[in-house]
C-alpha cells in the first residue's frame, strides 16, 4: 500500500522534494543571479549618488542595498555548496588546510617571537649560555651580570628522566593487567579510576606533594636512601644527600610528582594500543601452549610497540613542561648535582620562579631557556617519529 504522505500524495515527503527541487533548479539559480546583479547594482548607484542625496536618505539606502547584498551573497554560497558537490569538497579541504596552516603558523610565530625577543642574550653568551651554571642579576659591585642555563637544563633533563624510569613500567603494568589479566566487571571501573588522575590539576598534586609527600621523603624515604644506596660503591654518589636536600625538596620528590602524573596518560594511549591488537594473535599463542605472560610477551607487545612507544613520549612531553606541581617541590636551587636527594630547578620552574621580577636581560635570558625547552620537545617529538619509522621499517610494517 502506497504512503498517503509520500511524494505521490503531495504529503510533507513531497513537499520537501518540491522545494529542493526549486532550490536546485537552474531557474531560481538565474533569479538569484539577477538579484545579486541587480543589488549590486543598486549599492553602486547609492554609492555614486551619495553627495547629491540627503543623509537620511543616503544611508538608509546604502545599508538597504548592503544587506541585501549580502543575504544573496551568503545566499548563494549556500547554493553553491549545495548545487555541486566538488566545490563543497574543496571547500571542505581548503578549510582544513587552513586550520593546519594556522596551527603551523602559530608555532613558527612562537619560535620567531622567542628568538627576536631573546637575540640580545644569544650574541653576548652565545654557547656559553648552555654550559655556564651562574645566575647572577644582582651581582656584588664590580662584577659583571651573568647568567647562564646549565643547571636548569640538567634538571629538566635529569627530572624527567626520573619520572619516566618510575612512571613507565607503572603504566606499563597498568594497561597489561586492564585489558589481559583483570576480570570483565572490573576493566571499566579501574580504567576509569586511572584515568581520572589525569584530571586534577598539576597545582593539587603540588599542594599534595608539598604537604605529604616533601616531609615523608624527609623521614623516611630519604633517610633509607642515604643509609643503604648511599653506601654502595658507584652509585653512592646518586643518593648522597645534601644539606639543602635534607628538606625534603629534591629531584627525587620531583620526580615520583612527575611519575604520579605521567601515569594516566602513558597507561591509556598503552591500553588503547593493547586492545588493538587482533584477538586471533591471543588465541594462536594460547593454542599452542603458551601462558598468559608468553601470549602477551610474544604477541601482545611486540604487535601493540609503536603504541607503547608514541605512549612514552606523550609521557615525556607532559614530564618536561610541567611547571607548577615541580616549583612546588624540587627546591628552586640554581646547581647542578648528580644525587637524587640534592635540590634542584628546571627550565619551567626557573622562570615560573623568575619571571614576576626580572627585566631587561634577565628577561630575555629566561626567554631564551623557554626557545631552548621548545627547541628540545620538538627534537624528541622528531627523534621518536624517526625511530618509530625505523622501527616499522625494520619489522616490515
Amino acid at each position: 500500500m502506497a504512503n498517503p504522505s509520500g511524494p505521490a500524495a503531495g504529503g510533507r515527503g513531497g513537499a520537501r522534494e518540491r522545494v529542493a527541487a526549486v532550490l536546485g533548479g537552474r531557474a531560481f539559480f538565474r533569479i538569484w543571479l539577477l538579484a545579486a546583479i541587480a543589488s549590486l547594482g543598486a549599492f553602486l548607484l547609492a554609492w555614486a549618488t551619495s553627495e547629491v542625496a540627503t543623509g537620511a536618505a543616503r544611508a538608509s539606502a546604502g545599508r538597504l542595498a548592503g544587506d541585501l547584498l549580502l543575504l544573496l551573497v551568503l545566499l548563494g554560497l549556500v547554493l553553491l555548496l549545495a548545487r555541486w558537490t566538488r566545490l563543497a569538497d574543496r571547500f571542505f579541504a581548503a578549510l582544513t588546510g587552513a586550520a593546519t596552516l594556522a596551527l603551523l603558523a602559530v608555532f613558527v610565530i612562537a619560535v620567531v617571537v622567542l628568538y627576536e625577543t631573546s637575540e640580545p642574550t644569544i650574541q653576548q653568551y652565545g654557547l656559553g649560555f648552555f654550559t655556564g651554571q651562574t645566575w647572577a642579576p644582582f651581582p656584588p659591585p664590580g662584577l659583571p651580570v651573568v647568567f647562564s642555563g646549565a643547571p636548569a637544563i640538567y634538571g629538566t633533563l635529569f627530572v624527567a628522566g626520573l619520572a619516566m624510569l618510575l612512571g613507565v613500567p607503572l603504566s606499563l603494568g597498568i594497561a597489561m593487567f586492564l585489558t589481559e589479566l583483570s576480570p570483565r566487571f572490573l576493566r571499566s571501573p579501574l580504567a576509569f579510576l586511572v584515568e581520572l588522575l589525569a584530571a586534577i590539576p598539576s597545582v593539587v598534586y603540588g599542594i599534595w606533594g608539598l604537604l605529604i609527600l616533601v616531609p615523608y621523603m624527609r623521614t623516611t624515604v630519604n633517610p633509607a636512601l642515604a643509609s643503604t644506596l648511599g653506601r654502595v660503591p658507584g652509585i653512592g654518589p646518586f643518593f648522597t644527600p645534601t644539606t639543602e636536600g635534607a628538606s625534603g625538596f629534591t629531584y627525587l620528590t620531583a620526580g615520583v610528582i612527575l611519575a604520579i602524573m605521567i601515569v594516566p596518560t602513558v597507561s591509556a594511549v598503552m591500553r588503547e594500543a593493547f586492545q588493538a591488537v587482533p584477538q586471533d594473535q591471543r588465541e594462536a599463542a594460547l593454542s599452542l601452549g603458551a601462558t598468559r605472560w608468553e601470549t602477551t610477551r610474544l604477541s601482545v607487545l611486540p604487535y601493540s610497540r609503536r603504541g607503547i612507544f608514541g605512549a612514552i613520549i606523550l609521557g615525556l612531553g607532559r614530564a618536561i613542561g610541567e611547571t607548577i606541581a615541580v616549583v612546588l617541590v624540587i627546591g628552586n636551587t640554581f646547581i647542578v648535582g648528580p644525587s637524587l636527594l640534592s635540590p634542584g630547578t628546571t627550565i619551567a620552574s626557573w622562570i615560573a620562579n623568575e619571571w614576576g621580577e626580572a627585566f631587561g636581560a634577565q628577561r630575555d635570558a629566561l626567554l631564551e631557556l623557554g626557545l631552548f625547552l621548545l627547541v628540545l620537545s620538538v627534537i624528541i617529538n622528531i627523534g621518536a617519529r624517526f625511530l618509530v619509522r625505523r622501527s616499522s621499517f625494520s619489522t616490515g610494517a
